[in-house]
């Protein structure tokens, strides 16, 4: 199986750049199993959808803002945190990837350095970042990672959790 299996066309109109005020108006797509039939609802209709042997898993995970923009070279350039190895080393994504070599030190800015320790088989890079506290670095500074597929700009971030997410104690 090859992941380009699972690409298919959608129109660009289709996929919502803002989140709805009201969320329970957002749609909701309902496979049956066994019928082998879609249907289109509002998430506000999920009650009367559910039977008595349904199952609901709730994702309460928190979108950090993990995107670091910054300049690098007098070029554009990122790090975006994707799975925390400790406090202060995280598997990163990088833009561009060349300028992110291992055992390479980089100076974002003068409250944040990192160090490029290793670069994985799958081409993120581990980094150790170096500031006073990461966690309220990001808070200042991040930027709420989106999808390639949302071009507009996010006025409030908090939006963009999910409503079952929980705040993480910082």
């Amino acid at each position: 199986m090859k992941l380009s299996d699972f690409d298919y066309s959608l129109p660009r109109d289709f996929i919502a750049q803002k989140p709805l005020e009201n969320r329970d108006q957002s749609k909701l797509m309902v496979l049956d199993r066994e019928k082998q039939s879609i249907s289109h609802h509002k998430f506000f209709e999920l009650p009367e959808l559910l039977g008595s042997n349904s199952v609901l898993v709730f994702n309460e995970s928190r979108v950090i803002p993990a995107r670091l923009k910054f300049r690098l070279e007098n070029r554009n350039a990122e790090i975006l945190l994707v799975k925390p190895i400790s406090d202060t080393t995280w598997e990163c994504m990088v833009k561009p990837g060349p300028k992110f070599e291992a055992k390479t030190d980089i100076q974002i800015n003068s409250e944040l350095s990192c160090r490029i320790k290793d670069i994985t088989p799958h081409g993120l890079r581990t980094i150790k970042f170096e500031c006073e506290d990461l966690n309220k670095y990001l808070k200042k500074h991040g930027h709420t990672p989106l999808p390639p597929y949302i071009k507009e700009d996010i006025d409030d971030p908090e939006k963009y959790q999910t409503i079952y997410s929980k705040q993480k104690d910082q």
